[in-house]
């Protein structure tokens, strides 16, 4: 076995492993949101919400890098291989990701911690419910859907 040490195979490896970093650190937290939700059940919503906003806080840190690395390894890809089927449906299902995180759950995660720090638990209770019971199951669907397209690269 000969190893290829060249410096556009060195810096695609690179690449690639800093892209799937920034994907655990982007992606990951989204399996998580329905396991603090069943946590944290019945109890006061501050814990809740104060977690939830970490990880948003958090997740949105890693949004230009997975999008610098992402464009990067398409640009050291072959021309023949660019924008292929799977690469587009993976890119339109981050973008509308994004869009669903940013449109519709990072609102009510506002809402939800200026209820809470206005001591209103009900109110907070309410807005939390379309991020954990609507929006993180099907940005969790969503992000496996992602995660098979990148792997399994159907159709090339």
């Amino acid at each position: 076995m000969v190893l290829d040490l060249t410096y556009s195979v060195v810096m695609r490896n690179v690449v690639l492993f800093v892209h799937i970093l920034a994907a655990i650190a982007l992606l990951g937290p989204v399996f998580l949101v329905p396991l603090i939700s069943a946590t944290f059940k019945g109890k006061p919503p501050n814990p809740v919400i104060t977690i939830l906003s970490i990880i948003e806080r958090q997740a949105l840190q890693f949004v230009p890098l997975q999008l610098i690395t992402g464009f990067w390894l398409v640009s050291l890809q072959d021309a023949d291989e660019k924008w292929s089927m799977w690469l587009i449906v993976s890119i339109i299902l981050f973008v509308g990701m994004g869009a669903v995180r940013f449109f519709v759950s990072r609102p009510k995660m506002n809402a939800a911690l200026a209820a809470m720090h206005s001591g209103n638990d009900l109110k907070a209770i309410e807005h939390l419910r379309v991020p954990v019971k609507v929006t993180g199951p099907i940005l969790a669907l969503v992000t496996i859907a992602i995660l098979f397209l990148m792997v399994a690269k159907p159709g090339s």
